[in-house]
């Protein structure tokens, strides 16, 4: 579960690799460590708000991803829609102990139509 906060209205939302293991009370985590292979599990962002009164389904339109390695020179992607592209994945999967990922201006639509840009987060391979 890696969650994030909305810079504008300071509500809580929160994606998660595994669609079947959604945590709806997540708090806010700025920083956490994940596996390569839990990263891979389920290879897309899915943005929900935890605690709210009514259950609202956001779908990710746009986010930026960075990753810095210890051995190998930063990537940087720019991806349209909720899925990681081939290059993201092989990036990924040649990341190493201690290296970080960083996904940020995160762009998500929700049921009610409007555009949510959600706060980055930063993940530390383990």
């Amino acid at each position: 579960m890696i969650t994030f906060i909305n810079q504008n209205t300071q509500a809580q939302a929160s994606f998660t690799q595994d669609s079947n293991n959604v945590e709806h009370n997540a708090f806010y985590q700025p920083r956490v460590q994940r596996s390569v292979a839990h990263l891979l599990a389920f290879p897309k962002l899915q943005v929900f708000i935890p605690n709210c009164d009514f259950d609202m389904k956001f779908k990710v339109i746009r986010y930026e991803c960075h990753i810095q390695s210890k051995k190998h020179e930063d990537q940087f992607f720019a991806i349209q829609g909720a899925n990681y592209p081939p290059a993201l994945v092989e990036a990924i999967r040649n990341l190493n102990r201690g290296d970080k990922i960083y996904f940020d201006h995160i762009r998500c639509v929700g049921e009610d139509k409007l555009v949510r840009t959600i706060a980055g987060k930063e993940i530390t391979i383990e």
